[in-house]
């Protein structure tokens, strides 16, 4: 048999002035520097290792990870 359904009582949440958690240019500024990694290792793979900098060596990829 079906339970029936209560309607749930409104949440009371109290309206805070505080700021936000994070700065707002904190998530484009994250996201940049994923996308700047993923594209480094991109360039990395797609060169087989002569690009982005060509006396890394396989160092490139901790930076590459490093930027993320």
């Amino acid at each position: 048999m079906a339970r029936s359904r209560v309607p749930e009582e409104p949440v009371d949440r109290p309206e805070s002035d505080e700021a936000a958690p994070n700065a707002v240019w904190f998530k484009p500024v994250m996201v940049g520097f994923m996308l700047l990694g993923l594209v480094w290792i991109l360039v990395y793979y797609i060169s087989e290792s002569r690009y982005p900098i060509p006396g890394l060596g396989a160092g490139t990829w901790a930076s590459a990870w490093a930027s993320r």
